[in-house]
């Protein structure tokens, strides 16, 4: 019996070859409505199980301190076999997801790599337009986390790991480098309160093409006493920046700085309403934050300098 060629490509793309991604955005969608469905359940049956998810890698062994809490709200444990099941059938239905997953938090599969994937959503499954024939080269992924102790102080931690697709022959001599083995394994944690004053700072690097790399780590330890701020790096720059420092540690840091604002801000808010008259941190620093936005209008009414609303205006008649 003849193939047909929705499946005949599909199988193609299962086996590495390029394949276009546009043709199958439809498809895709109708498969994975009813493995939505099955995730949703899983998260209702599981939700009031409770876990503290953290891989088993050599840079968190490195790191020290107290053992922090995740901020996950009602983080729960996965059936590790019926996690496996459900990702078996993502991949048959979009052949797009090759990793198996392991527990983790809420509403999300964490894979070996440490990537948080949102859960599945037909509507998510084509974010950007169709692509042409390709295939993948090299891959970057940034793992960044907010852990609240229980000193009061707050971890935040990042993890960059980039790999290549292809077998990759490493610098000064050293063995060959497998396709999807690490070029680059990184780690940085910062330990601050809710002034963003850092207390501790430690680097670790796990991965690099070169062995020397990881022997610029101690550097990052100038962190201590420095406060996260708009602006921050540029006192940091002549110390742990370019020649100084490692480029990609670096990019992990400025990841790690608007982490550790998202991780904080509910907590500092309760400490520390913000003050009639005050200037929010998050003016300004983005689009939807200017004076004249709708955004602007609705937080933080006394900053709003654009058009006001006529009286009556969307009231219903």
């Amino acid at each position: 019996m003849r193939q047909r060629q929705p499946e005949r490509m599909m199988e193609q793309r299962d086996h590495g070859k390029p394949v276009g991604d546009g043709a199958y955005a439809r498809r895709d969608c109708e498969r994975l409505q009813p493995l939505h469905r099955r995730m949703c359940i899983l998260e209702r049956d599981t939700q009031r199980e409770q876990q503290q998810h953290r891989p088993q890698q050599r840079g968190r062994e490195a790191l020290h301190g107290p053992q922090p809490r995740l901020l996950q709200s009602s983080a729960r444990i996965v059936h590790r076999s019926h996690a496996h099941q459900v990702l078996a059938s993502l991949h048959r239905a979009t052949g797009r997801l090759q990793q198996s997953p392991v527990p983790g938090a809420r509403g999300r599969i964490v894979y070996p790599s440490g990537v948080l994937h949102t859960r599945i959503s037909p509507r998510s499954i084509m974010p950007l337009p169709p692509a042409a024939p390709r295939k993948s080269i090299h891959t970057r992924t940034y793992d960044c986390r907010g852990y609240e102790r229980e000193d009061g102080l707050w971890d935040i931690e990042g993890h960059l790991v980039d790999s290549k697709s292809y077998h990759w022959r490493r610098r000064e001599g050293m063995v060959d480098l497998p396709a999807g083995e690490p070029v680059h394994d990184m780690w940085i944690r910062l330990t601050i309160d809710l002034d963003m004053r850092i207390h501790d700072a430690i680097a670790v690097t796990d991965a690099s093409p070169y062995r020397a790399c990881g022997n610029i780590t101690p550097n990052f330890s100038v962190l201590k006493g420095h406060t996260i701020r708009r602006g921050w790096t540029r006192d940091l720059r002549s110390k742990i920046g370019g020649a100084h420092g490692c480029t990609h540690l670096w990019e992990l840091l400025g990841r790690i700085a608007m982490v550790a604002y998202q991780s904080t801000n509910a907590a500092r808010d309760r400490k520390r309403p913000l003050r009639p008259g005050q200037t929010p941190y998050q003016f300004m620093t983005c689009h939807m934050y200017t004076p004249e936005s709708e955004a602007t209008r609705e937080r933080w009414p006394h900053m709003y300098t654009g058009p006001r609303p006529r009286t009556g205006e969307g009231q219903a008649s």
